[in-house]
């Protein structure tokens, strides 16, 4: 029986191998599997029944951005580190300590991939800065390149770039994340029971197929894994407040 493939950001139905991975970019919108789960996690939780949103979109990725950014409308915000992007409206930044810095408003959605391993700031202060931008009830979304079991870091300490790009893969590395010892350091800090997102818990494995999202590979941690974590509503951040308060 021929199965019918179907592209959740923009309805394509044709699929191309991309980088030896099966099926992998859909042809019409260039997206990859990670960011056609980041939005199904979006739109199966509810994120897409209002308009009247404001996402932060870091260093975006061509075929999310032009969906969101029509979605949202002017609650979209496009940033970049260093060179801009020619698909979106964005607004450019030497590093993510400059962008952290300027960001001064709540998001509803905050989004980001491959970014944590790029950047010399300590990532799980650039996540807990990241989640307390989140209005109540605002969802972070991300992925990082998993390698091994175990992290692997000390890119910073690294003055040739040629170092780096022999033992993270590439020059502008600073670390991988390892499948075992970062998402319990992720539970740990935003006091989670699971840190990634359940999409067999949401969607049957026929309608990930279809939506080529390999349900095998988002039952293990790798590079696909979609973390996230949704803020408290208002009314838990009240009492905690007053507990603190008391």
């Amino acid at each position: 029986m021929k199965m019918n493939f179907s592209c959740p950001i923009c309805g394509g139905e044709t699929f191309v191998d991309f980088r030896g991975r099966i099926m992998e970019e859909c042809k019409k919108c260039k997206s990859k599997a990670r960011e056609r789960a980041e939005v199904l996690t979006l739109k199966s939780l509810g994120y897409f029944e209002s308009k009247k949103k404001k996402v932060l979109h870091i260093n975006p990725e061509r075929a999310t951005a032009k969906l969101l950014s029509k979605t949202y409308g002017k609650g979209y915000q496009a940033k970049t580190i260093g060179a801009s992007v020619d698909f979106v409206d964005s607004v450019s930044y030497p590093d993510l300590e400059a962008l952290l810095e300027a960001a001064t408003e709540k998001y509803d959605v905050i989004l980001h991939n491959n970014l944590l391993e790029v950047v010399s700031l300590r990532p799980f202060e650039v996540i807990s800065k990241l989640d307390g931008l989140l209005k109540p009830n605002g969802i972070h979304l991300f992925t990082v390149t998993v390698r091994g079991m175990r992290t692997d870091e000390g890119g910073d300490l690294m003055l040739d770039e040629a170092e780096r790009a022999k033992r993270f893969g590439r020059a502008d590395r600073y670390r991988l994340f390892g499948a075992a010892d970062f998402p319990r350091a992720l539970a740990t800090l935003r006091q989670q029971n699971n840190p990634r997102f359940n999409f067999a818990a949401r969607f049957s494995d026929a309608d990930l197929d279809r939506w080529r999202i390999p349900p095998s590979e988002f039952r293990d941690i790798n590079s696909n894994t979609v973390f996230s974590y949704v803020a408290p509503p208002a009314v838990a951040v009240a009492v905690a407040e007053a507990d603190v308060a008391a």
